[in-house]
């Protein structure tokens, strides 16, 4: 299948056909060989639109704790190491994308790992700041997250 991979370390997007493999529930976009195009063993995926077409842009899971690695960033999120993005059916089954190269080329920036860290901090801190806002307790996660449950009285009030 058509895929389009975002490599921060060539700073180049290309397209690079993925396999399929059969399962129970039919031909299937192959996650290993993706995982092997990205250079990692867990996938997460954001979910952008590009031109009116909702896709999915699959990234190393653990990318931020990578030594020497690449970053980009694309429609204000800041992402680490290579990535691949897939498009999905109204159904829910994974297609190839119907955006050129082009169109997912003019949205990626280039940018440092100082840069893509402070855009990832500002950003949880902006997601940290609207849970206690909606009166949410915040727990952190280590460096990059947190999770948030209403608070007791939230709770009381429901």
């Amino acid at each position: 299948m058509r895929t389009i991979l975002i490599d921060p370390f060539a700073r180049r997007v290309s397209e690079v056909d993925i396999p399929s493999k059969m399962t129970e529930e039919g031909d299937e976009l192959d996650l290993d060989a993706i995982k092997v195009v990205i250079g990692c063993e867990f996938l997460d995926h954001v979910t952008l639109r590009i031109r009116d077409e909702r896709l999915l842009l699959l990234v190393n899971d653990t990318g931020l704790f990578v030594k020497d690695q690449a970053f980009f960033l694309i429609q204000g999120v800041a992402l680490a190491g290579k990535a691949i993005f897939i498009g999905s059916d109204e159904m829910g089954n994974t297609v190839a994308p119907s955006a050129s190269v082009n169109d997912v080329a003019q949205g990626v920036q280039w940018v440092t790992r100082s840069f893509a860290e402070m855009s990832i901090r500002m950003g949880m801190q902006a997601a940290m700041a609207h849970a206690v806002a909606h009166d949410e307790h915040v727990q952190p996660i280590g460096e990059y997250g947190f999770f948030s449950t209403p608070s007791r009285a939230g709770a009381d009030e429901a």
